[in-house]
């Protein structure tokens, strides 16, 4: 992706447009958008099986990635690099029971403790 200067709107007309969506890069698009578009997707698209949000900075926080989780119930594969992301976040990916592939990069809010629970 890295459509660094994309707003919120295209990720409103992906919410809306392509709920059917199987397979989502979002990656590198922290400089442009907004949160709201983030969590619309995530609400909307709820057949994702492959989702990779690498290098989205602030925008990845965990009320966003349990959007995701919460909604995305099919997701197989989930690569995050570089978020703002803790333990509480990636818990949230526990209840995923198709995941089978995590990948998670460059999240220094992330602890030892929570990454073993």
């Amino acid at each position: 992706s890295n459509c660094c200067s994309m707003d919120n709107d295209p990720l409103i007309f992906i919410s809306e447009h392509f709920i059917y969506l199987t397979f989502l890069n979002m990656s590198g698009l922290k400089r442009a958008c907004v949160h709201g578009g983030l969590l619309n997707v995530g609400k909307s698209c709820t057949n994702l099986e492959y989702l990779i949000l690498r290098d989205l900075g602030s925008m990845l926080s965990d009320d966003a990635l349990w959007i995701f989780a919460e909604n995305c119930k099919r997701l197989n594969l989930v690569d995050i690099f570089y978020g703002k992301l803790s333990d509480n976040g990636l818990l949230s990916l526990s209840e995923l029971k198709y995941l089978r592939v995590l990948i998670v990069e460059s999240c220094p809010l992330l602890t030892t403790d929570g990454i073993s629970k």
